[in-house]
């Protein structure tokens, strides 16, 4: 099902197919802001997949025990695709601790979680707001699309704190990673692309621990460091737009 923004006063149509989570934008598919980030590098992901994958090997196999080339073969498969489980799973998780933050922030009143990690989150968050009472929700899962780059996308909140105004994310991740700061940073730059007499202080991001209710992690980019994070996203955008065009050439 396709969702249908009006942006830049009427003059943009982007519509969002929540199906596939791809973006179009009159008619047209158009690249989303988390897609040209996966040409970045990101050793910790491969060390948490290499770890996913002796810990399958070492639970399937037993000291002394003689294993055959089939046993040996299926052993290796297991490791191979150990990652795949543990990473859906913390999508799934990540995906619902998200919809229960949007709900909550848009004024829905969701009801309290009832799986372990979605509640942790959801607990993180409420404490979190009780410690700042200044909290102004000005904005929640607003679509975003730059004229300029072609590149979409949906921020998770804008908010007025003590006085300054932030552009707010929610990860559910390990810990917050390079990347996490080019994504808002492009998420600004878009939004300011198309309202440019708002003024944004910074950009905030809230990790959240699935397992801790006290464990939430809030990170203040630096006014200095939104230039280098909006010029390490585009050159990321171009690297991948490049990409793209070669594998076109050749195939």
């Amino acid at each position: 099902m396709k969702q249908i923004h009006k942006l830049y006063d009427g003059s943009v149509e982007l519509a969002f197919d929540d199906s596939n989570h791809s973006y179009w934008v009159n008619g047209e598919r158009v690249i989303g802001v988390t897609t040209p980030l996966g040409v970045i590098n990101k050793p910790a992901l491969m060390g948490w997949a290499l770890k996913l994958a002796g810990e399958a090997i070492i639970s399937s196999i037993t000291a002394g025990k003689t294993y055959d080339e089939i046993e040996i073969r299926n052993i290796a498969e297991t490791a191979k695709k150990a990652h795949m489980g543990a990473s859906q799973t913390a999508k799934d998780i990540g995906t619902l601790c998200h919809q229960w933050l949007e709900d909550y922030i848009a004024g829905k009143n969701p009801p309290d979680p009832v799986h372990p990690a979605i509640n942790a989150v959801s607990k993180q968050f409420l404490k979190w707001e009780k410690e700042n009472p200044s909290l102004e929700i000005l904005e929640s899962e607003r679509p975003i699309y730059s004229v300029k780059y072609n590149y979409a996308g949906t921020m998770d909140f804008i908010f007025k704190l003590n006085g300054k105004v932030y552009l707010g994310d929610f990860k559910t991740s390990t810990g917050i990673w390079d990347e996490n700061w080019y994504q808002v940073a492009a998420y600004r730059m878009a939004f300011q692309e198309e309202n440019p007499n708002f003024k944004i202080d910074g950009q905030m991001i809230f990790r959240f621990d699935k397992e801790d209710v006290d464990g939430i992690e809030v990170v203040i980019s630096q006014p200095e460091d939104y230039k280098k994070d909006k010029e390490t996203f585009l050159s990321a955008l171009q690297i991948y737009k490049r990409q793209k065009e070669r594998a076109k050439k050749w195939n």
